[in-house]
């Protein structure tokens, strides 16, 4: 009788282990969806690049008419109130200087080359700026681009949107179907470039800048993710 007992209460308690196990395993309904969101935000500054080319016959002379013209931009700069820490113009370059002529090269001169790079945070003064650059011995002038102090902290208030976006499509879609959201299942961002606003004209002479203002906008910042919920 006891014997009987016990292999009675094995099987019920196998099956109920079964069951269980199998409840545990069971792959719960899901949905899967993407989403965006972007916000615009006004740059912090405008970055500009000007660049002092020179040949001649030595290096020497070269470097000394490149310098001249240099200090000359960074005065000019140093008058609108911009900082040393918003100049860098460390990068300088020499080398000698060829042309091909009937399938021979020939010497020209020594070459050197060196760049200014402005970070301009002021940018009602740009126009009034790029007129004196336009006045200097300049080789030549070009817009990078826009930039900002922090742009961590805008891409990361444009995933959240994204996100909120996500779990509010994720309700209405469990809605349809007469269920509700249980938890997240699986989560990623979806990598992209960096933003960085466009580049803002090509690289020409600065005497031939255009004197209109320059008109600035909000630039947009975008996040994109990947979900997926489970239902209940």
């Amino acid at each position: 009788m006891r014997l009987h007992t016990f292999l009675i209460l094995l099987i019920v308690n196998f099956f109920v282990f079964t069951k269980s196990f199998a409840d545990m395993n069971e792959t719960p309904p899901r949905i899967q969806l993407s989403s965006s969101a972007s916000i615009k935000v006004m740059p912090d500054y405008l970055s500009f690049v000007v660049e002092v080319n020179k040949v001649k016959q030595s290096k020497a002379k070269a470097k000394e008419q490149v310098d001249q013209t240099v200090s000359k931009i960074l005065a000019s700069l140093k008058k609108y109130g911009i900082e040393s820490e918003n100049i860098d113009a460390s990068q300088i370059s020499a080398s000698p200087k060829y042309n091909w002529t009937k399938n021979e090269r020939v010497f020209v001169g020594e070459q050197v080359k060196r760049t200014v790079k402005v970070k301009l945070y002021d940018k009602e003064k740009y126009t009034d700026i790029v007129g004196d650059l336009a006045k200097l011995d300049i080789t030549s002038y070009y817009q990078q681009g826009f930039g900002y102090n922090n742009i961590d902290a805008h891409l990361e208030q444009a995933l959240i949107q994204a996100i909120e976006k996500a779990k509010r499509k994720a309700a209405v879609i469990a809605k349809q179907f007469d269920m509700e959201v249980s938890q997240l299942h699986e989560f990623s961002e979806n990598p992209g470039p960096r933003p960085y606003p466009r580049m803002m004209a090509m690289a020409e002479s600065a005497k031939n800048q255009d004197a209109a203002p320059l008109e600035i906008k909000p630039q947009e910042i975008s996040a994109t993710i990947s979900a997926t919920f489970n239902l209940k």
